[in-house]
């Protein structure tokens, strides 16, 4: 399981992470494997269940948050997996407003497998946690889209350890080089990758984080079964765009840091407070400037 290199940079990690060994002549960056089935005797032994290309983006990503990652199709191709965690009839506590997808994909989970969503304010920390009694998930975004709600992650996640509940946070507002939830108490980290991560314009991929063997297994499960896998040239093209996300990210960190008394950046566009916590940094691409 990839481990957190909290001596590098994400800017270094980002350069680093994922190439293949040095040697003469070699490329720099490792191509796109085209290849559907692979010589026998190795993990992957067929393309469904694994590729290299896919591997250079996972290290990448699991350095980043600090886990073992898995790079989906697309950011819901993820958010499906880790749905599938939950058994029959389950109880899954969720944000009111969550991302579009996400919110229609809750109502299918209710509609085809009779799980109870119990939709709450994530930024009311009381109430999230009191909504987790018998529940089996917490699922929260924080920031979420596109309402930019706030929540105490590390309270939230403290509490959801003790009652036993799967604790997931999608992280694409953030992104790692704000918050990193694993370290935060999470069990799962998702990404829908085509957003911040690439730039939310040529390419759609997703993808899930963990540091729970368990959970990756049973996520690496449901991709290689259920086929939600990403092309052999995607990833590939997110390694190679790397250099491009240093430059955004180095934008980001220039923006309005968090204050003590709430979000200046988005009090300042929106007239509204939103809460903040001593763990959280304004990420300051979310909103035109």
């Amino acid at each position: 399981m990839t481990q957190p290199r909290t001596e590098l940079a994400p800017a270094t990690v980002l350069v680093h992470a994922g190439r293949p060994k040095r040697a003469p002549d070699s490329p720099l960056s490792l191509p796109p494997v085209l290849a559907s089935t692979y010589v026998e005797g190795g993990p992957m032994g067929y393309a469904r269940t694994g590729n290299p290309t896919w591997t250079a983006l996972e290290d990448v990503l699991g350095t980043l948050e600090g886990g073992q990652a898995l790079a989906f199709a697309s950011g819901m191709a993820a958010v499906a997996a880790v749905f599938e965690l939950l058994p029959q009839g389950a109880v899954l506590v969720a944000p009111h407003s969550p991302y579009g997808g996400t919110a229609r994909l809750l109502d299918l989970l209710e509609a085809d497998r009779g799980v109870q969503v119990r939709r709450v304010d994530v930024s009311d920390t009381d109430e999230t946690i009191a909504a987790m009694a018998d529940a089996a998930m917490l699922w929260v975004e924080s920031p979420t889209n596109p309402l930019l709600a706030v929540a105490d992650l590390p309270r939230l996640f403290e509490a959801g350890r003790q009652r036993r509940v799967i604790c997931c946070a999608d992280n694409t507002f953030a992104t790692p080089l704000n918050q990193r939830p694993l370290d935060l108490g999470a069990d799962v980290v998702v990404h829908s990758v085509t957003k911040y991560l690439v730039g939310h314009s040529d390419l759609v991929l997703g993808a899930a984080v963990t540091r729970d063997q368990a959970t990756y297994q049973r996520l690496l499960e449901h991709r290689t079964y259920r086929g939600a896998i990403p092309g052999h040239w995607r990833p590939g093209l997110r390694c190679a765009g790397s250099a491009r996300w240093i430059c955004a990210s180095s934008e980001l960190s220039a923006a309005p840091q968090c204050s003590p008394s709430g979000w200046s950046l988005t009090r300042a566009l929106s007239g509204s407070d939103i809460p903040a916590f001593p763990t959280t940094r304004v990420m300051g691409g979310l909103l035109p400037r």
